[in-house]
C-alpha cells in the first residue's frame, strides 16, 4: 500500500454520521455559503441541525440537510442538499468559527447554485 495520499490529522473518518462541534460548525458554514449565493428575490429558512454529517477525515465534511427555498416567482419548495467542506487549519482549531478557514468542494441539490 502507498502512502502518497496519507495525511497525519487528529481528524479521523468515521463511516457513521456524527455530530459534534466540527459537524456543526461545517453545517453552519455550508449554511452560510449557501445564502451567500441567493439572488436577493429569494428567501431560504434553514434547520437548527443537518439531517446527517460525516466525517471524512483530515477536517473533511460531508453535511446532507433540508432547506425551504422561496421566491416571488415560485412556490415554496423544500431541497435537500449535500455539501463537501473542509477546514484549511487542520489541528489548529482555533479559527474554525471564520469562513475564511474553511472552503467548499462541492454543493449538490439546490437549484440554480
Amino acid at each position: 500500500a502507498s502512502d502518497l495520499f496519507l495525511v497525519e490529522s487528529k481528524d479521523e473518518a468515521n463511516p457513521l454520521p456524527i455530530s459534534n462541534d466540527m459537524t456543526a460548525l461545517a453545517f453552519t458554514q455550508c449554511n452560510s455559503y449557501i445564502n451567500s449565493k441567493l439572488d436577493s428575490d429569494t428567501t431560504i429558512s434553514f434547520p437548527s441541525q443537518p439531517t446527517n454529517a460525516w466525517s471524512i477525515g483530515n477536517y473533511e465534511y460531508i453535511i446532507n440537510a433540508e432547506v425551504e427555498l422561496s421566491s416571488k416567482d415560485a412556490p415554496n419548495a423544500v431541497h435537500h442538499y449535500v455539501c463537501r467542506i473542509q477546514y484549511s487549519n487542520g489541528d489548529d482549531l482555533a479559527g474554525a468559527s471564520d469562513i475564511n478557514n474553511w472552503s467548499i468542494d462541492g454543493l449538490t441539490g439546490l437549484p440554480d447554485l
